[in-house]
């Protein structure tokens, strides 16, 4: 996740209105001193294809930015030229709209931060549906988030801002998928990388292509993650697969694992966190894009649910199921249970893994272990 500064988005404003430079950063100082003018005066302020920006508990009227007369008012007053000031405003929306629809934050200095955040899925109460004895699940949605900087807090007496998104941009939050996805793979220019990638943007996905752990837990950290793709012969294929699956932060990403052709059976004869999905090869890119837009709606309504989600598979070797073990501690004692219930919750895994290690068939023993929490 990258943060644009001010000057950053005044040099791409630039560049897309064909207004000049010093232009550009003097009309923006006029657009954000008409916004803190306006919020200091208690009211709501309108910014144009932008959205309604105010004071919390507060409603004093409305003003409107550039301005019901067309920013005419707006550019006497701040002694620029009426056309720039609408080119500005409406190339800023654009920018601004752009970086935050790709998960970046953009900063004004002395004004505000803005950002994309989603709500999670959640379980509507039955009284809350007007269905008595039923529950319904409130999906994933995103909105963009104002966070005022210290200078603007400060002039609102420490009181926070509301953002309701307006015109344009609210029409990006509602069809655009902004949906991220982490692609892990060996080489990023193997052509069946560069299909896959270029098939999944061509849908409306944004996709972050790695090839070492480090920088994909680098983007699982920073970025909201929507999706993990993981070409198994990546070398750091298991480590990516692993970190997601057993942080909570992650647990809930569907994985969906590229196995090699003829390889599918030699893959299990050691232990492997699983991703939600194994996809053999060769396969049909747009089955792929099908299942990963089935694998996203199926993972937004279990938010609502769990917090956490891992799948593991290991031979009955003693070696491995000590790990299993070891893995069933570490995730019970990160679920929030007080020791006597890890203690309970770990005895009966070990039993379970012992039981289906004895009763297992010979030819292809095998372990596959869920924790849902």
């Amino acid at each position: 996740m990258k943060t644009w500064t001010q000057q950053e988005i005044a040099s791409e404003v630039t560049r897309t209105s064909g207004v000049a430079g010093d232009t550009v950063n003097k009309v923006l100082s006029v657009l954000l001193g008409a916004l803190t003018d306006g919020l200091k005066a208690g009211k709501e302020v309108v910014w144009r294809d932008f959205g309604k920006i105010s004071v919390s508990g507060k409603q004093g009227g409305q003003a409107q930015i550039p301005g019901a007369d067309g920013g005419q008012a707006l550019s006497a007053k701040g002694g620029v030229n009426a056309s720039d000031l609408d080119k500005v405003c409406a190339a800023v929306v654009e920018v601004v709209a752009g970086k935050v629809m790709r998960h970046d934050r953009v900063t004004f200095s002395s004004h505000f931060s803005a950002a994309l955040v989603d709500r999670k899925a959640q379980l509507v109460p039955a009284e809350a549906t007007g269905h008595q004895g039923m529950r319904t699940i409130a999906v994933t949605k995103r909105k963009i988030e104002l966070t005022p900087q210290p200078e603007l807090l400060n002039a609102l007496a420490g009181q926070n801002i509301g953002f309701e998104a307006e015109g344009k941009l609210k029409e990006q939050l509602e069809h655009a998928r902004a949906n991220k996805i982490l692609l892990a793979c060996k080489d990023p220019n193997d052509f069946f990388i560069k299909t896959i990638e270029y098939h999944f943007s061509k849908a409306g996905w944004i996709v972050e292509v790695v090839s070492t752990f480090d920088q994909a837990k680098q983007y699982l950290i920073e970025d909201p993650i929507s999706l993990i793709i993981v070409d198994c012969v990546m070398p750091d294929a298991d480590k990516v697969v692993e970190y997601a699956k057993t942080h909570k932060k992650t647990s809930l990403v569907p994985i969906m694992e590229l196995l090699p052709a003829g390889r599918e059976k030699d893959w299990f004869k050691t232990f492997r966190f699983l991703g939600n999905n194994q996809l053999n090869q060769p396969f049909e890119v747009k089955d792929m894009l099908t299942l990963g837009e089935r694998e996203l709606e199926r993972s937004t309504e279990e938010q609502a649910v769990f917090e956490q989600e891992v799948y593991f598979r290991f031979p009955t070797e003693d070696r491995w199921i000590d790990r299993a073990n070891e893995i069933a501690a570490r995730l019970f004692a990160d679920s929030g249970l007080n020791e006597g219930q890890q203690v309970q919750m770990c005895t009966a895994f070990r039993e379970s893994c012992s039981n289906a290690a004895q009763h297992g068939k010979l030819a292809a023993r095998a372990i596959t272990a869920s924790f849902l929490g």
